[in-house]
């Protein structure tokens, strides 16, 4: 099985990322510019940190691989294992994963900041239509199996897991 706690972290470091740091982005934006800092160099620099800090939460996660990875050596051998968490969680599109991650941020802070609450329910609408609509596509899927989308979409599947690690994020996505 994949490794229990290493998804939830990850999906955690997904969630905080984009959630908290689109919003703390436009507060830290306006204070530093009130205090005197130039936009452009304050971007940079807030690129660069908040990757630095991505990048230590990368390391967090890793280190709770290890440790599950250590209890299910323990486990007795009957129960079957599969590790795909190695080659996901040590491939480099899992690092181009955390620098999407934080231009997705501060892409997301910065509309926030510029149009305000209209922006922000755009993002909520997106992110709800992202939640909901996997699960109508299943149900579809499920009750038409012959349907042109259904095909389509399951040789695209196909093809995707076929890649191997790309296919995995790819998939995620």
């Amino acid at each position: 099985l994949f490794e229990a706690m290493t998804l939830m972290v990850m999906m955690g470091f997904v969630l905080v990322t984009l959630i908290f740091g689109s919003s703390q982005f436009p507060q830290q934006y306006n204070v530093a510019v009130a205090m005197g800092a130039v936009r452009k160099k304050y971007m940079a620099a807030y690129f660069a940190v908040s990757l630095l800090l991505h990048v230590e939460m990368y390391g967090l996660i890793v280190c709770v691989w290890l440790i599950e990875t250590g209890i299910h050596r323990l486990m007795p051998a009957d129960i079957i294992k599969i590790d795909i968490a190695w080659s996901v969680l040590f491939s480099p599109y899992f690092i181009a994963g955390i620098v999407l991650l934080v231009i997705v941020e501060m892409l997301v802070g910065t509309t926030i900041m510029r149009f305000g609450k209209k922006a922000g329910i755009f993002w909520w609408a997106l992110w709800m239509t992202a939640c909901i609509v996997p699960t109508h596509i299943e149900d579809y899927a499920q009750s038409h199996p012959s349907a042109v989308p259904v095909k389509a979409g399951t040789q695209l599947i196909q093809a995707l897991t076929g890649m191997g690690t790309a296919g995995i994020w790819l998939c995620m996505i």
